[in-house]
């Protein structure tokens, strides 16, 4: 249920990066348009979720959970370079919008 209402909102563009610095830097050095951040996120299955967790900031931003997820992408970096990499996502669940917490190489 939860990957299906992900994709509908992606589809809607009813999604955000938040602009962290490592959200920012990963998108700049594999230079990731729009398009291409959204196929990645269409791409998400149930597979790829590592796990899901409260936040625990949920006084501010609401008691929805974090869901975490962990995919390997083919990507172009800025020097033309292809490579495999793990990709991090952490995404707020929330009924009209997703916030994307983390968009970036795994660690």
């Amino acid at each position: 249920m939860y990957i299906k209402h992900l994709h509908s909102l992606v589809i809607n563009d009813k999604y955000l990066i938040i602009p962290r610095d490592k959200n920012i830097d990963f998108i700049i050095r594999f230079k990731l348009d729009k398009n291409n951040i959204k196929s990645m996120l269409l791409s998400l299955s149930k597979e790829n979720i590592l796990y899901q967790i409260e936040d625990r900031d949920n006084l501010k931003y609401g008691n929805e959970p974090l869901v975490v997820f962990k995919r390997n992408y083919k990507l172009t970096d800025m020097y033309g370079r292809e490579k495999q990499i793990n990709v991090y996502i952490k995404i707020k669940y929330k009924e009209n919008m997703l916030p994307i917490i983390s968009f970036h190489l795994d660690e």
